[in-house]
């Protein structure tokens, strides 16, 4: 029967109207008019509301209720009070379920999470309405919509059919651990379709033979375990489909040939123990692709000729042993591609000659035992590319001629006793480059040129004897730069007139007996620089014009007994930073007191005040010291030295020698 609404409120007819709950009317029939209790668009209308398994449930309960009718792309809709409560959205296909708080005094538009936002779509077109059951709470803004889908039987399924896009359509429905098999087979964009349904263990073979993108469709639907063999023929966009299907472990060979980017496709399917052959022909992007699939120990030789992207693509697949010889001739991007494959212990030599980017390539593949020679003669960005690469005891002479950035290249390659003269004659940058190649004992004669950063270049490579007249002229930073080359017995006249950074520079070279007369003249900062180097007798005459910091330069230069005459009288510095001599000298226990008297003369020579600008007037600096260990048994401080004292503690400097306040 058909009701409106004085058949509703008659009381002649009022078991009539319990018996049509009970019984609801034939699809499409006009069931009841409801008052609307808002406003829709500034006026206040009535709901016509048709036919729904759930209208029994929509007029029971609380009287105090809003039922509206979906004609609109969208509803605007205020109330007199603050509304908590559910809202009950019932389709021909299902009925779905959200939490929704309203403030009073607001306007909002009403869009559940899980049900498509405008009613173009063919499936919504037999929606009823949204039912809220109010409550008398605070006020406050919608806190959260979270929807669920219950499947109505076939014909609710087949009511899908002329659907065309399903974007968005369940995203987020993360209560439904199970999905029916519905009619999808006109359904051509299914993007973020099922996204982030985090409680489905299982997806039906549901038709997507007309599907053409993909992109995120199950992405984080963490807890499915198999995956149905679909149609994915028409697929062009795979774009992270099933990025954190970690719970998968295995997957069909659906027919990808379409395919063109798959980019994240497969990201963190980190159950995953194999792959299978699929067709990847017309793939042009795989970024991200199988990243952190840690749990696959073999690769299938895929078609990715026409591949051009390889940005992590297989990063963090740590199980892997061995990788196929699979077509790269197109790739211009390698950047992160095999990183932290950590049980790789060979790689074939594939085709990289149109590569541009190999930042991190091999990085932290620490069971590579050796390297093939591959093709790098357009590779520009090499920072990182085999960091950590700690097993490999040889490396090939590769064309790294286009190469201009060498950061960390072959930092911690820890294994290398050797290494070739490959051209690195565009390189500007060799930060890091060796750190750590704790067992080179050689170095060959590379052309650095055009490098302006050497900073911690060869740290820690502790078994270097000597080191070759390397060209730095262009060199500014040598901060750290032979730290702890601890076997180094002497060390070339490098032209190092452009650098201004040498903190730690040659710190804990302990076997130095001597250092050669360098061009320091535009040096500013000799913080630690030679440390410890406790080889060393005597120290030649270099320009400190410029430094602003030598704190700790010689510190623990505990061999050193002559440190030259007239080393600072032209000491200028543009500023001097606090601390500027802490410890500088100190364990120095063999120089000499003619040594200590070069020093300080030579300080009071220059003029220089123990203040921030170097200048009488300026603000004193907090740790003014001069601080200088010597050799007493070589005399005791001299009137030169003692009116040296007095001078320049007139000018705001405080000298300490052997720990004591003069």
């Amino acid at each position: 029967m058909a009701l409106n609404l004085s058949t509703l409120t008659s009381t002649t007819t009022s078991s009539d109207v319990i018996a049509d709950i009970e019984n609801p009317a034939a699809s499409g029939d006009l069931v009841v008019t409801l008052k609307n209790l808002a406003t829709e668009n500034g006026a206040t209308t009535n709901a016509t509301q048709t036919v729904s398994a759930a209208q029994g449930t929509a007029v029971q309960g609380d009287t105090s209720y809003l039922v509206m009718d979906l004609v609109d792309d969208e509803y605007e809709f205020t109330t007199d009070s603050a509304i908590n409560g559910t809202i009950v959205v019932a389709t021909l296909e299902g009925t779905y379920s959200a939490n929704i708080s309203l403030n009073a005094s607001t306007q909002y538009d009403l869009q559940p999470r899980g049900v498509a936002a405008t009613p173009n779509y063919g499936f919504l077109k037999n929606v009823i309405g949204y039912l809220i059951t109010p409550s008398q709470l605070s006020e406050s803004e919608i806190t959260s919509i979270e929807a669920y889908f219950v499947d109505k039987g076939a014909a609710a399924r087949s009511a899908f059919g002329s659907v065309t896009d399903f974007n968005n359509t369940w995203k987020s429905c993360n209560s439904l651990t199970s999905f029916p098999l519905i009619d999808t087979s006109s359904g051509t964009n299914f993007t973020e379709a099922w996204r982030s349904c985090t409680s489905l263990t299982s997806f039906p073979a549901i038709n997507t033979s007309s599907g053409t993108t993909f992109a995120n469709a199950w992405y984080n639907c963490s807890s499915l375990t198999p995956f149905p063999a679909i149609n994915t023929s028409s697929g062009t966009n795979f774009d992270y489909a099933w990025y954190n299907c970690r719970s998968l472990t295995s997957f069909p060979a659906l027919d990808t040939s379409s395919g063109t980017s798959f980019r994240s496709a497969w990201n963190n399917c980190s159950s995953l123990t194999s792959f299978p052959l699929i067709d990847t022909s017309s793939g042009t992007n795989f970024h991200s692709a199988w990243i952190s699939c840690n749990s696959l120990t073999s690769f299938p030789e895929i078609d990715t000729s026409s591949g051009g992207n390889f940005i992590s693509t297989w990063h963090g697949c740590n199980s892997l042993t061995s990788f196929p010889a699979i077509d790269t001739s197109s790739a211009t991007n390698f950047q992160n591609a095999w990183r932290s494959c950590t049980s790789l212990t060979s790689f074939p030599a594939i085709d990289t000659s149109s590569g541009t980017s190999f930042q991190a390539t091999w990085n932290n593949c620490t069971s590579l035992t050796s390297f093939p020679l591959i093709d790098t003669s357009s590779g520009t960005r090499l920072e990182q590319t085999w960091y950590g690469c700690s097993s490999l005891t040889s490396f090939p002479l590769l064309d790294t001629s286009s190469g201009t950035t060498f950061t960390r290249a072959w930092q911690n390659c820890s294994s290398l006793t050797s290494f070739p003269l490959i051209d690195t004659s565009s390189g500007t940058d060799f930060s890091y480059a060796w750190l750590g190649c704790s067992s080179l004992t050689s170095f060959p004669l590379i052309d650095t040129s055009s490098g302006t950063n050497f900073q911690n270049a060869w740290y820690n490579c502790n078994s270097l004897t000597s080191f070759p007249l390397i060209n730095t002229s262009s060199g500014t930073n040598f901060g750290s730069a032979w730290y702890n080359c601890s076997s180094l017995t002497s060390f070339p006249a490098i032209d190092t007139s452009s650098g201004t950074n040498f903190g730690s520079a040659w710190r804990n070279c302990y076997s130095l007996t001597s250092f050669p007369a360098l061009n320091t003249s535009s040096v500013t900062n000799f913080s630690q620089t030679w440390r410890n180097c406790s080889s060393l007798t005597s120290f030649p005459t270099i320009d400190p014009s410029s430094v602003t910091l030598m704190n700790r330069a010689w510190q623990e230069c505990t061999n050193l007994t002559t440190f030259p005459a007239n080393f600072f009288d032209n000491w200028s510095p543009s500023s001097v930073t606090n601390s500027v001599f802490h410890e500088t000298w100190g364990d120095c226990t063999s120089l000499t007191a003619q040594s200590v008297e070069n020093i300080l003369t030579s300080l009071d020579t220059s003029g220089v005040y123990g203040t921030d600008t170097g200048a009488s007037g300026g603000t004193q600096l907090a740790d003014n010291a001069i601080d200088i260990e010597y050799d007493t048994a070589t005399g005791s401080l001299s009137t030169a030295t003692n009116s040296a004292i007095a001078s320049l503690k007139n000018k705001n400097w405080s000298v300490t020698i052997n720990n004591v306040i003069q």
